[in-house]
C-alpha cells in the first residue's frame, strides 16, 4: 500500500504531462525576455549558444496555435553583463513566417563578442499601421 501511494505521489508532482508551451514572457537563465503581441502565437522553447568568436546566439521556437498563415515581425536588442543595451545598425524590425499548426525558428546572433542577455518582442506584420488607422 505504501509503495502504491508513493508511486502516485511520484507520478503527481514529477509531471506526468509535459507542457511544451512556455507563457509568453519567457525568463530563463538570466533575464531573457520574449514579448508576444499576436494572438495565436506562443512560445515553446528558447536555446543560447556560444560561439567560437564569443559571441551568443539565440534561437526561439515559437507555434503557430490558429489555423491560418500569419507573417510575424521581430526585433531583438541585446543587452552587456552590465544590462547595457548594445547599439546596432540591424535591429530594426525583421520578418518570420508562421504557418498554421507549425513551429516557427527565429535565431539571431550577438552584434559583438559582449553581448550575453537578450529581449525580443513579436507581433504581427503591419500591425502598428492597422491601429494607427482607426
Amino acid at each position: 500500500m505504501r509503495y502504491c501511494i508513493l508511486l502516485i505521489v511520484v507520478f503527481i508532482f514529477g509531471g506526468c504531462s509535459q507542457n511544451n508551451q512556455q507563457s509568453n514572457v519567457v525568463k530563463k537563465d538570466n533575464i531573457r525576455r520574449v514579448h508576444i503581441n499576436a494572438p495565436s502565437i506562443s512560445v515553446v522553447q528558447t536555446k543560447v549558444k556560444i560561439l567560437d568568436d564569443n559571441r551568443v546566439v539565440a534561437q526561439i521556437t515559437g507555434y503557430n496555435n490558429g489555423s491560418y498563415y500569419r507573417l510575424l515581425e521581430y526585433r531583438i536588442q541585446w543587452f552587456d553583463a552590465d544590462g547595457f543595451l548594445i547599439s546596432n545598425s540591424a535591429q530594426g524590425w525583421r520578418d518570420v513566417p508562421a504557418f498554421a499548426k507549425a513551429e516557427f525558428f527565429i535565431k539571431s546572433p550577438s552584434p559583438t563578442g559582449k553581448g550575453v542577455d537578450f529581449k525580443i518582442i513579436i507581433r504581427l506584420k503591419n500591425s502598428v499601421e492597422k491601429t494607427k488607422r482607426r
